[in-house]
């Protein structure tokens, strides 16, 4: 025998709220993880190969700890982190010539 009653309009609600924030929160997780992934595989840091196990086989925790700690060892070996060092400044820009007006002035008879 069944004693469960059926959901009221307010239980409906929360649940559908509850469900939509989860899903939310799901898909920010999966973004971070893929958006850490690229992260460790384009930059240039120490034990590249064992932070891509970690982040691939933690899942989300492995992201995190990459974040918080492979991240922090990349800025402290780069000093020109996030930015590469920027053009010497003794390159002139090239210069445009425009041709000359070769017209003749019109000569008086």
């Amino acid at each position: 025998m069944n004693n469960t009653a059926p959901l009221t309009k307010t239980q409906n609600i929360v649940m559908l709220i509850f469900g939509l924030i989860l899903i939310i929160v799901s898909l920010a997780l999966i973004v971070f993880w893929i958006w850490m992934l690229v992260d460790a595989i384009r930059r240039p840091i120490k034990n590249k190969a064992l932070w891509l196990i970690i982040i691939i086989f933690l899942g989300c925790l492995g992201a995190i700890l990459y974040y918080f700690i492979g991240r922090k060892d990349l800025k402290k070996s780069s000093p020109d982190y996030p930015y590469p060092p920027s053009a010497p400044a003794t390159q002139q820009p090239p210069t445009i010539q425009t041709p000359t007006s070769t017209t003749q002035s019109p000569q008086s008879n």
